[in-house]
This record gives structure tokens, C-alpha cells and sequence, in this order.
């Protein structure tokens, strides 16, 4: 069977093309490698920004609303912030994905799982794709296949990817300290060089992590989990159920993001955050400009997919640029800019308007930069004082 457009890849940025594609009564295939539900290692975090970019209701596959959050350095508590509006929900994504998968199925879009592509090749007026199961035809694609992108692989798209590291795990505590945690996220900025390590809870426990910013994982990447677990007091009678690690894709570059019938979204197309290592949101939003995109050419041949990137260009790379220069001031200053968020209500209310999808990365980001006076002073009288402190020892 001859397909409209085929999408490679189940995840959040696939499922939401497929979707948004069948609604319009375009013939759509989504092909995803595992047999669903399959676990995915993410924090699962779907901030109020996220959540309103949703073609529909997605509140089935909640487990816990956010209520705040917990600022820590190193394990050490400094603040707990109220948000004054539902600020995220968190979810696992294997329900997430097959909840989607589910909605695309229902808008018309054929699904195939367990079935690894193994190759793309482009001709005249179509595109195939090879898999363990047979070859399919159509005029369209979409690389939604995640980091490791085999789409992108096969047509030479993106071959230096910047990326993250995460290493995460779905642990189990005590009563006690699951009541302890309660609906808050806890961020500590002190728990890894150069990344974040977090703790958000889920209905009966809690997904923990780091996650580092550059361009390979560190040494001793699982010590640092380890050892980020031993310094958290709600985590020290934890026992690990899951432990993943994946790379994470770091957006920014402008970079060729479709070929002649193809367009990669999602993280696939590189598009996650220095910051925090954000990914959802920028897959949602890449997968309606694909489907715009798509929708279009279909009915005019003429149109070119370069119009594709260059709304990614227009529409995302900045903020990922921003989110870049965010990370920048964040993991050169972490001890600094974790006191500064304790202390400052308005780095407090920034961060969060930032999250509610009020302001973006770009005006955080200046927000920041006009508050580096400070964070420059408290570093150095952090460095005076951890210098007396020696002298006196």
C-alpha cells in the first residue's frame, strides 16, 4: 500500500504529526521499533506550556500534578517555592506514548509497532522505507525516530549532533519519604558539573536523574548519580527498579532539517534544550509545523520542504539558542545562581512565567543577565569566605 506520508517514530513528536496528518484525512503510516507500552527513560515532566500545545485532552495519562518546587544545592535544602497556578504534570512514558500513539490511531492513522526502519531512500516522487518487516512507499516522510535518527543517518541529515548526557532511575522509597516529597520537583544545581540532577514524583514513586550539558558523558557519570542520592535525605533508603541512560539532543544550530521528501522532527531533529533538557515542547511544536508543512506540499508539489526548516530556523532555534545562554550563566555560577533563586522572588516568578509559557527563553534570559552583577559578587564571596574558612582551619 502507497501511503500520503509515512512517520518513523512513536514518540510525542510522531505520534502528534500522525495525528494532526489523519485528521485531515491525509493516508498516514506511523511505524514504531517497540512494542508498545515500552518504557522510555524521561523525567516526564509536561510543564503548562507544554501541555497547552496539545491537539487534545491528555490528562488520562497523568499521574501527578505539580504543586512546587524544591531548590537544593548539592542536598542541601535552600528554598520551596508554591506555584500559584497547576505548573506541570508529571507522566511515564510509556502510558504518555501509547496514549498518543492511541489518539493518532483514532484519527485514522494506520500504526505499526516492533518494526525497526532500516533504511530511507528517496526517488523522483516518492520515498521508500526499508524495514525488518518489507519496504513502504510514500510521497512523504517524517523522521520522528529520536537522537539515534536512522532517517537522519540514511540521507546524511545532522551528522555531528550536539548532545547531553542523562542517566535516570525509577526508584522506590518509604512511605515516609514519598509523603515527604509530596507533588513537589526538586532541581539541584550543585549535583553534577555543568548539569542539574532532579527528583519528580510519580503516583507510587519517585524518577530521579542527572543530566550533564555537553557533548559527551563524563567519567564516572554513575558515581555521580550515586553520589547525588546520597546527599538527597528523601532519597537515602531508595532502591533503584530502573536505571537508563540516553543522550539528549542540544538545539540551536542552523542546520538543514529535511531533505527532498523528508523532514525530521522532535529530537530527531535535535531539538531539546541546553538547559534543562527540555524536549517535549519543541517536539510538539515541530510536528504541527511538519504537518502544516506536509499538508501543504501535498497539495502543491511546488512548495518546497526547505519552508520546513526555515520556520524551525524562525520559530525554535532562537529560544534554543537563549536556553544555551541560560545554561551558560546557570552551570558556570551554580552555587551563586541556586542562592540567588532561593533568595529572589523575582528570579523565582521569571523561572516560573518562563514554564507557564508567559514569557520565553529569550526574556528569562535578559532577566538573568541583568542579575549577573550579583551572581558575580556572591561567587566571589563565596570563594573569600571558603577562603577564611581554610585559613582559620
Amino acid at each position: 500500500m502507497k501511503y500520503d506520508v509515512i512517520v518513523g517514530g512513536g514518540g510525542p513528536a510522531g505520534s502528534i504529526s500522525a495525528y494532526l496528518l489523519a485528521k485531515q484525512g491525509i493516508k498516514t503510516l506511523l511505524i514504531e521499533k517497540e512494542r508498545l507500552p515500552r518504557y522510555k527513560p524521561c523525567g516526564g515532566g509536561i510543564p503548562l506550556k507544554t501541555n497547552r500545545l496539545f491537539p487534545f485532552d491528555i490528562s488520562p495519562a497523568y499521574e501527578v500534578q505539580a504543586e512546587g518546587a524544591v531548590i537544593n544545592y548539592q542536598g542541601i535544602f535552600l528554598t520551596r517555592i508554591q506555584f500559584d497556578q497547576p505548573y506541570g504534570w508529571l507522566v511515564m512514558r510509556d502510558r504518555l506514548d501509547q496514549y498518543l500513539i492511541e489518539q493518532a490511531a483514532k484519527a485514522g492513522a494506520a500504526v505499526m509497532e516492533d518494526t525497526t526502519i532500516s533504511g530511507v531512500f528517496e526517488k523522483a516522487e516518492t520515498v521508500e522505507v526499508h524495514t525488518g518487516r518489507g519496504s513502504f512507499i510514500a510521497q512523504y516522510l517524517i523522521g520522528a525516530d529520536g537522537v539515534n535518527s536512522q532517517v537522519a543517518q540514511s540521507l546524511g541529515l545532522l551528522p555531528n549532533r550536539k548532545t547531553g548526557a542523562a542517566l535516570e532511575a525509577e526508584v522506590t522509597v518509604p512511605p515516609p519519604a514519598q509523603q515527604e516529597q509530596r507533588n513537589y520537583l526538586t532541581f539541584d544545581f550543585g549535583a553534577i558539573p555543568g548539569g542539574y540532577g532532579w527528583i519528580f514524583p510519580k503516583k507510587d514513586h519517585l524518577s530521579i536523574g542527572i543530566f550533564q550539558a555537553n557533548n559527551r558523558k563524563s567519567p564516572g557519570f554513575r558515581k555521580k548519580l550515586t553520589e547525588f542520592i546520597q546527599k538527597t535525605p528523601v532519597l537515602k533508603e531508595s532502591k533503584i527498579a530502573i536505571l537508563r541512560g540516553h543522550r539528549i539532543p542540544l538545539g540551536g544550530d542552523y542546520l538543514p532539517l529535511h531533505a527532498a521528501r523528508t523532514v525530521l522532527v522532535g529530537d530527531a531533529a535535535n531539538l531539546a534544550d541546553a538547559w534543562l533538557g527540555e524536549g517535549i515542547f519543541y517536539a510538539i511544536t515541530s510536528a504541527s509545523i511538519a504537518a502544516e508543512v506536509l499538508s501543504t506540499v501535498l497539495n502543491n508539489p511546488a512548495f518546497s520542504l526547505s519552508v520546513y526548516t526555515e520556520r524551525i530556523h524562525q520559530e525554535i532555534c532562537p529560544q534554543l539558542q537563549y536556553a544555551r545562554k541560560i545554561a551558560a550563566i546557570i552551570y558556570r555560577f551554580p552555587r551563586a545562581t541556586s542562592l540567588m533563586t532561593a533568595r529572589s522572588s523575582i528570579m523565582q516568578n521569571g523561572i516560573c512565567s518562563s514554564v507557564y509559557g508567559d514569557i520565553n527563553n529569550e526574556q528569562l534570559y535578559k532577566m538573568m543577565l541583568k542579575r549577573s552583577i550579583s551572581i558575580l559578587y556572591q561567587t566571589i564571596r563565596g570563594e573569600l569566605d571558603s577562603g577564611k574558612e581554610s585559613n582559620a582551619g
